[in-house]
């Protein structure tokens, strides 16, 4: 037999794999001699445990195929394994060949995820292959990144490619998805074998270079791609999300071909011709308003529902990705089907058919605009759906230093500073997403190493990797298990006041920002509170709450005004802010002004001046240049905020009823509740000016340590009180009425998780017992019902080494149940297993011995 004149080849794509798969291992043998071979076998081997199957090949002629074998990689120790694959005939061994497997820890399934939000830049990294590849995956693991993406267009070419992307990714902690990209050749984008008929029609008539979405060549498009991808990458588990990037939202508009029409007028039940322009983003609402009463219109009003419409199904953004999210569900229920923005309108029904609502996050001239992630928290109730908010780093020229007519110089265009990332990582990650999201951006992605540090900040790269290890990691899971404390005070994100409206724009932000001034005041006066939606209000929502907030809100729909003139006649408290025009009984009304805050910029301080139009949905040639105002500085700025807030406070204090409150407007708390046991999560936002951009008074970076009095309560007795970062557990003392006070340094740009619990903690029981090829860990906490509970588990094996199945868990009703694999090469002898509650004082060990097979 001449050498390699048989071969052996595993068919199976998979070479990496989580430590609870038992993946099949596919192999075909091919025989290239003039003759058969009889009675023959294939063996499969691992290196470390050896035989793990056996398949008889009766005739081996020119080809066997579809040889399967199970493994159980819970057998295997995390790192690189040598496989073997041995064909015997007669006793002799007619070929042996060898291949290299790899086993990584399996993520914990309710872990926060750490998702880089993808840039260019990014992907021009990872499709460039081989160095540039690896330095990219490296600065994602360096980050803490667990979720990204590689672009579904190039992975369709390079299948082979985007597959060791995938695997190399595992073996650095990190789930590679997959990106529907809207940009050149997307979805949405005719390319040059589109049929003309398939081609959007404008409203005035021409072709766009768009698809009309309602056509069956664009539907099938995309079923045709998703389908691609499903058979290429849906056998990885670790290919988790598939992400629709829909930013192009603003360029859609109405396909205006005579079927749409027909379509679109029947679905709204009113004919376009009644429309006043099919042209709109709704980036302005319309200042002249047909009235039933001061601030009320009717829900039936043709430009109300043609914007309804438009947004939740008419531009065909909605059923196209719901189409896609569908057709590969079907391959892979798991997916975590991801789109964004919501931005343009507060409509959750855009979201139909998704799992889960994204958006960004542009922080000038205040991270406290962080608190936008309750829009998307709220967006994700209706639909039973996850949010991710994302963290964008970029600051356009102009904002934190001053800059020309080019609001894209790149010698202007900084990345944000340490401090400011943290303090906008704590406020997302106090309301539990299901991912923690940023935004690096092509110009000033994570790749770039040794540009000028003043603009590309690596102190930032720095505190990221500090949050996710210090913070996200441990307790990203218990913020996820947890939920809100149910909130008394509820407000109102108005979309009928996006259409029909006169209230200015505060700030160079999306429509969806309208409420955020105002709301923000209500977090600085700790009063927390859902956003809801004209849907929830007609919905009974406000039979939940006690106070409705209605900022930005100078026109309502007639039904959603009758209900909430019944919520204030039943002794619901209603504030608002000075653009509120219809009548409502008892409302408490709020003078704030907010419209300086459009000039709390590098560009209007220093020069006098900024851009006419600075939003992205908005481009070059819409932005009219340069218009002359007075800046207004940074600190100024957050002065008017805490004198707003402390009125705020005078006026409601003795209205809202509390379940806690903070001395200091510059500490943001959220309260959540993991059943009978609370906890606190408090933000620092005490800032003051950086060494890097503070001497242009645009933006005070730079955190600062902030000392708060917090008064929670009613309890009928003393609480007990520890925080979970450090371990505190800070004297409470009676104020009366079942209130206790206690006292609390934050760090600077750092915040604090405080859990609060009427029931002293109770002690820990730790238990374990053999199982095959394993052992089981059993954990009890003496009145740990009705409790979510933070426990820090520490498992070591007998030569010392952390097992990876370590960690802080959420521990629900007081029970952990956890199964412990042995792997063939773990050393036998003592496993030291330490638990800790880290939101009691419960501490427990206990030694397991794992004995020789002979001994049990």
């Amino acid at each position: 037999m001449k050498d390699g004149n048989i071969k052996i080849i595993q068919t199976s794509r998979r070479r990496c794999f989580f430590r609870n798969e038992q993946p099949l291992m596919r192999f075909d043998v091919m025989n290239f001699e003039p003759h058969n071979f009889h009675n023959c076998s294939l063996t499969l081997e691992i290196a470390g445990i050896g035989i793990v199957g056996r398949r008889d090949i009766p005739k081996l002629n020119h080809h066997v195929g579809d040889l399967e074998f199970r493994i159980d990689t819970a057998r295997l120790c995390c790192g690189s394994h040598l496989m073997a694959a041995v064909l015997e005939c007669g006793g002799n061994t007619l070929v042996r060949q060898e291949f290299l497997i790899d086993v990584v820890p399996a993520p914990e399934p309710d872990r926060m995820e750490f998702w880089h939000w993808p840039s260019t830049v990014h992907y021009d990294a990872l499709e460039a292959g081989g160095e540039t590849a690896e330095r990219e995956l490296d600065k994602l693991e360096a980050l803490g990144v667990t979720w990204s993406q590689f672009r579904a267009g190039w992975a369709v070419e390079h299948p082979d490619g985007a597959v060791a992307l995938i695997e190399k990714a595992m073996k650095r902690g990190i789930q590679l998805g997959i990106l529907i990209e809207n940009t050149a050749g997307g979805i949405f984008r005719a390319g040059p074998d589109a049929p003309a008929e398939a081609l959007r029609i404008n409203p005035d008539g021409s072709r766009s270079e768009f698809l009309n979405p309602y056509h069956p060549y664009t539907q099938e498009k995309a079923r045709f791609l998703i389908r691609r991808l499903m058979a290429l990458f849906a056998e990885f588990p670790a290919c988790s999300t598939m992400f629709m990037n829909s930013e192009l939202e603003d360029k859609l508009k109405l396909p205006c071909d005579p079927e749409s029409v027909a379509h679109h007028e029947a679905a709204m039940g009113v004919k376009l011709s009644r429309l006043r322009s099919l042209e709109r983003v709704f980036a302005e609402s319309y200042p002249d308003i047909p009235e039933l009463a001061p601030g009320v219109v009717s829900a039936s009003d043709p430009e109300l529902k043609y914007a309804r419409y438009y947004f939740e199904e008419g531009d065909g953004w909605t059923p196209i990705n719901r189409l896609m999210a569908e057709t590969a569900r079907q391959a892979r229920p798991d997916l975590a089907t991801i789109a964004d923005p919501l931005r343009l309108a507060p409509l959750p029904a855009r979201f139909d058919g998704l799992g889960t609502v994204s958006s960004w996050t542009y922080t000038n001239p205040d991270p406290k605009l962080t608190l936008f992630v309750e829009t998307l928290a709220a967006a994700a109730r209706r639909g039973n759906r996850e949010f991710i908010h994302t963290i964008t780093l970029w600051n356009y020229a102009g904002t934190l230093t001053p800059c020309g007519s080019d609001r894209f110089a790149r010698e202007f265009t900084l990345r944000m500073g340490p401090d400011r990332w943290k303090e906008c990582a704590w406020i997302n990650f106090s309301r539990g997403p299901q991912a923690l999201g940023c935004y690096f951006g092509s110009p000033i992605e994570a790749f770039f190493e040794g540009g000028d540090p003043a603009i590309f900040s690596p102190a930032t790269e720095s505190a990221i990797a500090e949050f996710n290890r210090e913070v996200l990691k441990p307790f990203g899971a218990l913020a996820r298990a947890t939920c809100n404390l149910p909130r008394r005070a509820a407000v109102l994100d108005c979309f009928t006041s996006r259409v029909y409206g006169r209230v200015p724009r505060s700030h160079a932000h999306y429509q969806n920002y309208q409420i955020y001034d105002f709301y923000t005041m209500m977090n600085m006066a700790q009063i927390p509170a859902d956003v809801i939606f004209e849907e929830d209000v007609l919905e009974d929502a406000l039979e939940r709450y006690e106070l409705l907030a209605l900022p930005a809100a100078d026109t309502l729909p007639e039904p959603v005004y009758r209900r909430i003139v019944e919520f204030a006649r039943r002794g619901g408290t209603v504030i608002a802010d000075r653009w509120l025009r219809a009548e409502v009984p008892g409302v408490i009304r709020f003078g704030f002004d907010f419209s300086y805050r459009r000039n709390v910029n590098a560009n209007a301080i220093c020069r006098g001046s900024d851009f006419a139009v600075a939003d992205d949905t908005n481009f070059r040639s819409e932005w009219g240049g340069e218009v002359a105002v007075d800046g207004v500085t940074a600190d100024e700025d957050q002065r008017r905020l805490e004198t707003f807030a402390a009125e705020m406070r005078e006026r409601l204090d003795g209205v809202v009823r509390r379940d806690f409150d903070c001395s200091s407007p510059r500490i943001l708390c959220n309260m959540r509740t993991g059943g009978r046991l609370r906890y606190l999560f408090a933000v620092n936002d005490r800032r003051t000016w950086d060494e890097r951009s503070g001497k242009y008074r645009a933006m005070m970076e730079k955190g600062v340590p902030e000392h708060g009095v917090w008064k929670i309560g009613p309890f009928a007795q003393p609480p007990f009180v520890r925080e979970l970062l450090t371990g505190q557990t800070p004297d409470c003392r009676s104020v009366g009425g079942g209130f206790y006070e206690f006292k609390l340094e934050l760090p600077a740009a750092g915040g604090r998780i405080m859990a609060i619990s009427e029931t002293p903690p109770g002690e820990l029981v730790l238990r374990a017992a053999p199982l095959p090829e394993a052992f089981s860990l059993d954990l009890r906490i003496k009145d740990g019902e009705d409790t979510v509970r933070p426990v820090r588990l520490d498992i070591y094996r007998p030569d010392g080494i952390l097992s990876e199945y370590s960690g802080v868990r959420p521990v629900r009703d007081g029970v952990l149940s956890l199964t412990v694999p042995l792997a063939a090469g773990d050393p036998e002898g003592p496993w030291r297993i330490e638990a800790a509650d880290l939101a009691g004082k419960g501490m427990c060990s206990i030694i397991w011995e794992r004995k020789k097979e002979t001994e049990r």
